[in-house]
């Protein structure tokens, strides 16, 4: 149903006589015009983002807060909820629908916020899974949901980061040939830095101790 008929339906129920059923019916559409209406407001934000780009318009938090007589904080807020929902097609269609609410893009804006680039993309690639999550969860279920995929897309990234420093480590041992000083180059996976320095410090430890 469009927003048109919405507004149509509830310009006409008599809310003074309005039956038990008519409230929750209102409420209902209530809550569909008000998910369209966030959904548009995402993309008239991304499109003043765009402006700005070509130096057609201020900052989109500028236009919110100016025109939409908002707080910079509220202003900021609207921004990202708008560009996480120009990269989860599906939850913004949801929203638009009224099955979800703004919570819930809200609370996937933040845990896309957590990740870097790459894994935040990993977590839009699943946004036909976060869309069924989100019409099934409430907003505060769907925050623990997307939280808990966010972290073990963080966790991976931990994992991969740790394997490729551990591949890329490197260790030489050289000696001056006039003095006979030994030195130590190299890169170490932190971990094994650690462990490094330990035994190193533990052996100079023993050896001054000798008689």
């Amino acid at each position: 149903m469009g927003s048109g008929k919405l507004i149509e339906r509830l310009e006409s129920l008599d809310v003074e006589s309005a039956t038990v059923a008519e409230v929750a019916k209102a409420t209902g559409w209530i809550r569909q015009l008000r998910g369209s209406l966030d959904s548009y407001e995402g993309k008239l934000t991304r499109r003043a983002d765009e402006l700005h780009e070509q130096g057609e318009s201020a900052p989109a938090e500028d236009v919110l807060a100016r025109r939409g007589r908002a707080s910079r904080r509220e202003a900021a807020k609207t921004k990202r909820r708008a560009e996480a929902l120009g990269h989860a097609p599906a939850v913004d269609e949801q929203l638009a629908k009224g099955r979800i609410g703004p919570e819930h893009a809200d609370a996937l804006a933040s845990a896309a916020g957590r990740l870097d680039e790459q894994r935040r993309d990993e977590l839009f690639a699943h946004d036909a899974e976060l869309a069924d999550a989100a019409t099934t969860r409430t907003p505060e279920q769907f925050r623990r949901f997307v939280n808990h995929v966010a972290d073990q897309l963080a966790a991976d990234d931990g994992i991969e980061r740790s394997e490729r420093q551990r591949a890329a480590a490197s260790l030489r041992f050289d000696s001056d040939a006039q003095s006979g000083m030994g030195t130590v180059r190299g890169e170490l996976h932190p971990e094994d830095q650690q462990k490094l320095r330990r035994a190193v410090e533990g052996e100079v430890a023993a050896l001054r101790r000798l008689p």
